[in-house]
């Protein structure tokens, strides 16, 4: 399958775990009583065979059917995240797991889709959860299974718009401490090494510096691929290839754990619909339902010697964590190479022979990290992972690139020309004039035109203004590189020698985005915004320090005061800080965090360490000069002597709202 389409239906980052443990969560389990058929609540075993219409098969445990496959059979079959592909799973008849919203994920990963999205494994045990309600015991049955179209999630996450045609170039440099990344290759260059970045298209390491690798493309086979997409070709086109893919409509797709299909073909792309988790159709299940076991319960899971995941058992009868439980949990994620990405132990992080990634950071402080079990938080996936573990209990897992922060998105790696041209005189209208300069002209008077270029005005008219540029500066030194200023006759042409591993920032929809500087030739340069760990499977090590039941929060309720002076008199009579949210009632940040952010769980844990004001300061000019508030929301941690100790600016998801609260609250009991 083409890695490079492949890569572009996940985002950043960072993107999502859809372990097949989903299915084996959080419910009580009930004994099967002696009946002929299953009954809502028993806990069942369930062996099954899922087949598309056509016949192809998604999903089994049977061991049989899925070594009967050929290897283009196999693209569909969808194997599960565990040890033992084969092994049934264990269900509770009519209680299929529940979904949480994304309201508490991670900063930064609430509109991944492969977060968002339910993947074929997930929806599967859900629909089988409620189909084996009322089916016999102990013999093969078959079922239709229907997915319920995804709409709770955007429409922009579920279609995926692919390209049909990739440029990929004949000739690249690439820093070399970004050559993993950018290649996939897991080992060091060196000369004469074959590189895989464009299907149907091979590469060879040819030249390499201190800081550079250089990399000669050619075309592989002039023969057409067969992908699952279509029909693929590679043309030459002189100075760079082009991979051009005949898609047709209506074809199913495969992408890790998510079936889609392509739902509508444009020029130059494709769209490809991942809204239903069985691609639209139903799926025919062969299904053998057993009572379960004490000795089908699962036990305790460690790491063996060679870095697998392993059993021990005498944990069959603790309690295991359900979704929406909160767990704090010591972690620590590493690369498949051993370097270290994160850890939340100061052993680890202060071991002098660990070998680190060089963008590595210590946590704000060492200590067990809060989990909201079933969700995703950072790592992505950990929130999953977690999912019918118990207290106490460690365990080492494998995240697959996909699972973890993401495969590498061909879409976030953009393409710049180094030089901008400006012409060296112009003629604008006033309304122009006025809105790029914010002054007065004046004929002979020079003005700052942006960073690179002043502007002096040659001649005044009623309704224009001629203006004659030129450059602030010979050079200029920015983050990314040196601008070098070049006066033509008629234009000044401002070029960039940018460096490669610099950062590049862009302002984006959402705010300023910073990419890195993959490769640089004569003409152009390129910026890669993926997140550093795109493309890399993780190893996490995992301790459950504490958990604290779903059902122990739903019924908290947080005590709002909403006047300032009464809450500021209540922190001074109960000695705690108070926590002022300073919001606007036509605001959507405001109303996100209000509805959102703080009825969350993980905050309903600091309730007793505050007290929690809201105050409409849109509607209280006071207030906002008191507290020097520029926009809306603004979050305040205020002592009980009225002393300011924390601003929190703007919304933040809970997960990050919960860190910030949390370390105002113990630097204030410290103190």
């Amino acid at each position: 399958m083409d890695t490079g389409i492949f890569h572009t239906i996940l985002r950043s980052l960072v993107f999502g775990v859809l372990f097949s443990i989903l299915g084996l969560s959080a419910c009580t389990w009930l004994p099967i009583r002696q009946a002929e058929t299953v009954e809502p609540g028993n806990a069942v075993v369930v062996r099954y065979t899922c087949t598309l219409p056509d016949g192809r098969i998604v999903s089994t445990t049977e061991k049989s059917a899925a070594a009967a496959l050929d290897e283009t059979e196999k693209r569909f079959l969808f194997e599960r995240d565990t040890k033992d592909q084969h092994k049934p799973i264990r269900l509770t008849a009519g209680n299929p797991p529940s979904r949480k919203a994304l309201s508490d994920a991670a900063p930064g990963t609430e509109n991944i889709p492969s977060l968002q999205l339910k993947g074929l494994h997930e929806e599967l045990d859900e629909q089988l959860a409620q189909a084996v309600v009322g089916q016999p015991m102990n013999q093969w049955v078959d079922l239709t299974l229907t997915a319920v179209p995804q709409s709770d999630v955007q429409e922009p996450e579920r279609r995926i718009t692919l390209s049909r045609v990739i440029k990929a170039p004949k000739t690249m440099r690439v820093a070399r401490a970004s050559y993993e990344s950018r290649t996939g290759s897991p080992v060091p260059p060196e000369i004469g090494q074959g590189v895989g970045m464009y299907p149907g298209i091979a590469g060879e390491v040819v030249d390499m510096s201190a800081d550079q690798v250089t990399i000669d493309f050619t075309q592989a086979s002039t023969e057409p691929l067969q992908t699952m997409f279509g029909e693929r070709r590679v043309l030459d086109r002189g100075d760079h290839f082009l991979v051009r893919t005949e898609v047709e409509k209506g074809k199913l797709i495969r992408t890790g754990p998510h079936l889609g299909r392509v739902t509508d073909i444009q020029r130059g792309q494709f769209i490809v619909d991942y809204g239903h988790a069985f691609g639209g159709q139903p799926l025919s299940c062969r299904v053998n339902i057993m009572p379960a076991t004490a000795a089908d319960s699962p036990g305790k899971t460690v790491a063996s010697k060679d870095g697998q995941a392993g059993t021990e058992t005498g944990q069959a009868n603790a309690k295991m964590i359900e979704h929406g439980d909160l767990v704090r949990v010591h972690y620590t994620a590493r690369l498949m190479d051993g370097r270290l990405v994160y850890t939340t132990r100061k052993t680890i992080a202060n071991d002098g022979n660990v070998d680190r990634v060089d963008w590595y950071q210590d946590p704000p402080a060492f200590a067990p990290e809060l989990v909201t079990a079933g969700t995703d938080n950072p790592p992505p996936g950990l929130g999953k992972v977690v999912l019918a573990m118990a207290d106490g209990e460690t365990k080492t897992v494998k995240l697959p690139a996909a699972d973890a922060f993401g495969l590498a998105n061909p879409t976030l790696v953009k393409q710049y020309d180094r030089t901008k041209t400006r012409p060296r005189t112009e003629t604008i209208d006033m309304k122009t004039w006025s809105a790029r300069f914010d002054a007065f002209p004046v004929k002979g008077r020079t003005y700052a035109a942006d960073g690179f270029l002043k502007a002096r005005v040659t001649r005044v008219a009623d309704k224009a203004v001629a203006v004659e540029y030129f450059p602030r500066a010979d050079t200029f030194d920015r983050p990314v590189g040196t601008v070098t200023a070049e006066v033509n006759e008629d234009t000044i042409d401002l070029v960039l020698a940018p460096e490669i591993g610099s950062p590049y920032t862009i302002e984006g929809k959402k705010g300023p985005v910073t990419g890195t500087v993959a490769s640089v030739d004569d003409k152009t340069f390129t910026v890669d915004f993926n997140h550093p760990l795109a493309g890399k499977d993780i190893r996490l090590s995992i301790e459950v320090v504490d958990v604290t039941g779903a059902e122990n929060l739903e019924n908290i309720e947080m005590q709002w005061v909403e006047d300032h002076d009464a809450g500021l008199e209540q922190a001074k009579q109960e000695n705690k800080p108070m926590v002022l949210v300073l919001y606007a009632g036509w605001c959507s940040y405001s109303k996100k965090l209000l509805d959102e952010t703080l009825p969350a769980p993980r905050i309903k844990l600091l309730r007793d360490d505050f007290v929690w004001v809201k105050v409409d300061s849109a509607e209280d000019p006071y207030l906002k000069e008191l507290y020097g508030q520029t926009g809306f929301p603004l979050t305040v941690v205020v002592s009980p002597e009225g002393d300011v100790i924390k601003k929190i600016n703007g919304f933040k998801p809970a997960a990050a709202m919960y860190t910030e609260l949390h370390a105002a609250a113990a630097g204030q009991l410290s103190g």
